[in-house]
């Protein structure tokens, strides 16, 4: 019974190491993955900055890809020459030519069929309109209309497609996995959002700066400005989000820039009584949005953007996401094989942070690697919080065990740390490796220098030896008291009665 008790005992430690590795081995994981929510109100651009967000970071769309919206095209076209007309209609616009009102019939004519297709003859008679003096722009229709017609990746961010139920891009960057979620932004789709907000570390925010002047499509006495307005308040102020990190997309600045010459600000904010020019206007709004902030700590990172200028995405995003990681580092304990300081000299430590099953190999970089002040400050952090902290779980080390790869210092494009765990993942695309051979010996490396100087550290060999002779000689004088106090003792003990000598001593024991 004893002994099956036992064996239970062991085995249940066994399953409790194993359920114990695989959680910290999960939290490691989780530690590596971004997660971002992309919010707004309808047709601000988050979809776009999806889509810009997979051209830059992952594989960009396929020819596939492409023909498949090549429908979505023709129907924005439709549509957007319907709205004109309409307009034109409501506004009591005449067309420059009688016969263009033929031309429009077959436009609605086409919009109220079960397909939306762009005929020759469809195609030709919004030509005609698009040439019409009343009716201006559209001027790709006759690429457009072609019948070998493929949509570039620039028609593709154009696109209209109404966002419903949740979207989600994943991409690798600088040794992270980032995790960005696009949802609905109309009324009816935002009761879906609560299921996108659990680990969230930043907020993207979108709003559209020419939509000033526009009701909502589900409502039409409600401004789109003032609407986005209150979502952020109400986001922004959350309790959900307390600790996340804030960034604003000030977005469509290039149409705001031709609108705000005609329609003036006053229409969404009647207050306002600076100078009607786009500088001026944007950064009132800004305020706008900033002032509904109310927690001291957080700060709001806007940016002002235009989604389909893939140049300006990639810069604004560049810098969100170095700031996302900078600001996480500062919050979370991030495992030392994806950040890591130099330490020198790295091969002679023998006793090293335990992951996993070995020795966290994280910790050995070189010290070739060039971050901002900021950076380094908060990369250091991180990693002595995570040596510090599993003191009572270390791994030995022993550099014959492991060949070293060749560690590539970084480049402009790759300037995060090389270490033994991730040297060779974090080599520029087609560039050659720039490489420094390690040595299984101890080394020292110079900072900013590529060279490695071996050191046998002698003086090291003749305080331990030095220490040894101690230690002996301390030995060899307690055993050499102790022998002497028992020699006296036995002197005083013969000196007493028989009787108290034999109770002192066993029969095999007694010397006497």
């Amino acid at each position: 019974m004893g002994h099956c008790t036992s064996k239970d005992t062991k085995d249940q430690k066994k399953l409790n190491r194993r359920i114990e590795e695989q959680i910290r081995k999960d939290q490691s994981m989780s530690l590596r993955i971004i997660k971002l929510l992309l919010l707004g109100a309808g047709e601000s651009g988050k979809s776009t900055i999806l889509k810009q967000m997979r051209i830059l970071h992952k594989d960009g769309f396929s020819q596939q890809d492409l023909e498949m919206i090549r429908p979505v095209v023709y129907s924005n076209c439709i549509h957007s020459m319907l709205s004109i007309l309409r307009a034109m209609f409501h506004l009591q616009i005449e067309y420059g030519e009688p016969e263009r009102v033929r031309d429009s019939q077959l436009v609605f004519a086409t919009v109220h069929a079960n397909k939306e297709e762009l005929t020759e003859e469809l195609a030709s008679a919004m030509q005609r309109l698009w040439a019409d003096s009343g009716v201006p722009f559209l001027d790709n229709l006759p690429r457009l209309s072609a019948p070998n017609y493929v949509p570039t990746e620039q028609d593709l961010l154009r696109t209209r497609i109404k966002t419903t139920g949740i979207t989600e891009v994943l991409f690798e960057l600088k040794g992270l996995t980032f995790r960005v979620i696009d949802v609905g932004g109309q009324r009816s789709e935002r009761k879906k959002w609560i299921h996108c907000f659990d680990n969230v570390n930043a907020i993207i925010f979108i709003s559209s700066l020419s939509e000033y002047d526009q009701t909502l499509r589900e409502d039409n006495c409600t401004n789109r400005m003032q609407e986005s307005l209150k979502l952020f308040d109400s986001i922004c102020n959350s309790p959900w989000f307390a600790d996340i990190h804030f960034i604003l997309f000030l977005n469509k600045k290039d149409l705001f820039a031709e609108k705000i010459q005609r329609s003036p600000l006053t229409i969404c904010f009647p207050e306002y009584k600076g100078q009607q020019n786009q500088t001026e206007c944007i950064n009132y709004i800004q305020w706008k949005f900033e002032q509904l902030n109310r927690s001291s700590q957080r700060e709001i990172y806007c940016h002002h953007t235009c989604a389909t200028d893939t140049n300006n995405v990639q810069f604004v995003l560049d810098a969100c996401l170095d700031m996302i990681i900078a600001k996480n580092l500062k919050t979370s304990d991030y495992q030392t094989e994806t950040f890591a300081v130099s330490i020198s000299p790295t091969t002679a430590l023998d006793i090293l942070p335990r992951y996993e099953n070995g020795p966290n190999l994280g910790i050995i970089a070189l010290d070739c690697f060039h971050f901002s002040r900021a950076m380094q400050d908060a990369m250091a952090k991180a990693i002595w919080r995570n040596v510090l902290e599993h003191v009572d779980n270390r791994s030995t080390f022993s550099p014959v065990d492991y060949e070293f790869p060749q560690i590539a210092c970084p480049a402009a494009d790759c300037p995060y740390l090389r270490t033994i765990e991730n040297s060779i993942s974090c080599v520029p695309k087609g560039e050659k490796k720039k490489t420094i051979q390690l040595e299984t010996r101890n080394m020292i490396i110079d900072n900013g220098v590529s060279n490695i100087r071996e050191t046998s550290f002698p003086f090291l060999g003749v305080l331990f030896m030095g220490m040894g002779v101690m230690v002996v000689s301390l030995v060899s004088l307690v055993m050499i008291v102790k022998k002497r106090r028992g020699i006296a003792r036995r002197a005083e003990i013969d000196e007493t009665s028989p009787l108290l000598r034999s109770t002192i001593f066993s029969d095999e024991e007694n010397p006497f």
